[in-house]
Parts: C-alpha cells; structure tokens; sequence
C-alpha cells in the first residue's frame, strides 16, 4: 500500500460533511456528473461509477488510484501511489494529500478530467450512530472484543489493540500487516477493506479482493490467518434495545428448547444400514443373489457375498486313463532300454 493511503487513514474524518462535491466531466459530458456525498470517495478503475465507463478511458486509472476526503470543512484529494497519477490544475499529487477548491480541474491519468464544484450543504438530520462490536469466535485464545464507534478505523498490527497480543501470540501478530484493512461507514452502512495486506482479510470464508464489502449482523471476519478471528454485531441508535435483546439474552424457554434439542437422540430412520450384514444372516443370503435393503420406502443393493471356496473336482475317468496310458509307455521304454 502506498504511503498516502496510509496517511489518509490516520487523518480523523467527520460524521457530517460540509460541502457538496460535484465533479463533472471537461472532455466527455456525456459521462455524466458525480456527486459525492460520503466521507470517503474511492477512484479507481473497479469503483463507482469508473467501472461502467468505456475500457479506453478506465484503462489509465490504477485499481487504487486516489481518495477523496472531507476533514475539518475541507476537501481533500490523495493519490494513492498510482501509475498514471493525479494531477490538480496541472500540479501532480504526490507525497500529502492537496486541498481542492472550487472550480479546479482535477485529472485522473491522461484521460479522465473533471472539474470541481463545491457547495455548501444544506443542514441535514444527523445520520443515526452506528457502533460495531467485534467478538472474538474463540474464547480459548484470550482474545479481547473490540468496540468501534469512530470511523474509518484501521487494523494494524501496530495498534495496541494487536500488539498487546505480542507476549502470547508473536507469530500471529506479525501475520497483521501494518496497513492490514479499515472498516469505514457508506451511507450508514458499515463496510470493510483490505489495503493490499500480505496474507488477506476475509469475510465468510471469503478472501476480499480490491474493494470493500458491506458488514452484516452475524459476519465471520479474519485478519491475516485463523486466529484473529471475529463475530460482526452492528449496532445503532434505533434498534440498540432490539438488538441487544435479540444477540444477548433468551429466555429461560429458548435455553431449554435449544438443550432438548441437543440432547434429542437421533430418530431410528436416520440411522444407515451396515454396509456389512451380520454373520448370522449371511448363510440365509446365496452368492449370486440380488437381495435388496429397504430404507425410508427406497430400495439400495445389498453388498454381494463373497464366494466360497469349491473343494477341487476329482480327475476325470479320460485324464486317468491319459495318465495310465503315459506311465505305461515311460514303463515300456525303460524295459526295452534294459533289455538291450
């Protein structure tokens, strides 16, 4: 990862923005506008809305190109290590992220130009406050829950809420990279993204690519390997109580159904046949016979006997007198030989 995307992340950004942004195209209007109302705005060739433009004018734009960001009543804009660059009226973006101002032209690579306009925003209600609690799936590993109530939040294995694990867990700490991934919030919503990490974050199972996927009640996220392993609960201000009630606490009926349950035995139909049938039944059953099981009113091919051993047939009466016709000749040359 680049080092601006790294600075980017260490910048506070505001819940409410102050200005709308509105880019719009220099050389192609039939692109159309694009308005950015969230904290951060990601550009590159596989983001909205670059991803539906034509190939010719995606193909200068880096997978992470730059970053658009509010702070403090300003408009900033990064570039993240990209090929082609980012240019603001000419000037390249490199080495701290440049303020925009309205009216400038700001490039992505060689083809895409777009000019800048800043308005301020009409006073909005304020979007409701959202909490993400990370809990630990396994509780052998004496692993903390982690709160997060300030966005975008980083995962780094620098940060002490992994480098108190280096005494316990080394190796597994050092699986973290220092730019590992950051959860950040999308109209609401909260979103999680890998930042080029060397051994991955997952979802689900599920290795994140180059973009960020929205976080559901429920989730399974991995940082780096199978250890760093954690439960996503999403909380707001407006089902804080529901939530609680639905994740935290059952009642006592809840906790006894789910005990009976487990404690059930298995219905008998469940149970498989024996590949094998009992020596007790095998002589009842001929070699050659197709016996069939019944099972839930199917019928399955029995596993077919083996064949036993026949004693070896007695020689037969031509073999014996082949036999006797044979001695009697090694017989009768014997006798000539010594009688010569």
């Amino acid at each position: 990862m680049a080092p601006d995307d790294a600075l980017i992340m260490e910048m506070p950004v505001r819940m409410g923005q102050e200005f709308d942004i509105l880019l719009t195209p220099v050389s192609r209007p039939e692109l159309g506008e694009i308005r950015i109302g969230e904290d951060l705005f990601a550009v590159g060739r596989t983001e909205a809305p670059f991803i539906s433009y034509p190939e010719e004018l995606t193909a200068a734009l880096s997978r992470r190109h730059a970053r658009i960001f509010a702070e403090h009543g300003a408009v900033y804009v990064a570039d993240l290590g990209s090929k082609n660059g980012t240019r603001i009226n000419g000037a390249d973006v490199a080495g701290h992220p440049l303020r925009l101002s309205d009216g400038d032209e700001l490039s992505f690579g060689s083809a895409l130009s777009f000019r800048v306009r800043l308005s301020p925003r009409v006073a909005a209600p304020e979007p409701p406050h959202v909490m993400v609690t990370l809990q630990p799936e396994r509780s052998d590993l004496g692993l903390q829950p982690i709160e997060l109530s300030g966005f975008p939040y980083l995962i780094s294995k620098a940060d002490d809420t992994f480098a108190r694990y280096r005494d316990s867990h080394p190796q597994q700490v050092n699986y973290l990279s220092r730019r590992h991934a950051h959860i950040y919030l999308k109209c609401g919503i909260p979103f999680l993204e890998d930042l080029g990490s060397t051994n991955g974050t997952f979802v689900n199972g599920h290795r994140l690519a180059d973009h960020g996927v929205p976080l559901n009640d429920g989730d399974l996220i991995a940082f780096g390997g199978s250890h760093f392993v954690y439960k996503v609960a999403v909380h707001r201000e407006g089902d804080a109580d529901a939530t609680a009630t639905r994740t935290v606490f059952a009642g006592p009926d809840a906790v006894a159904t789910s005990s009976r349950s487990r404690n059930m035995p298995r219905p008998r139909s469940w149970t498989r046949p024996p590949t094998r049938l009992p020596s007790s039944v095998r002589p009842t059953l001929s070699s050659t016979s197709s016996a069939s099981i019944t099972r839930r009113g199917r019928k399955t091919k029995s596993t077919p006997m083996p064949r036993r051993k026949r004693p070896r047939p007695p020689m037969r009466r031509c073999a014996r007198r082949a036999a006797r016709a044979a001695a009697w000749r090694c017989w009768r040359r014997k006798s000539l030989g010594a009688s010569a």
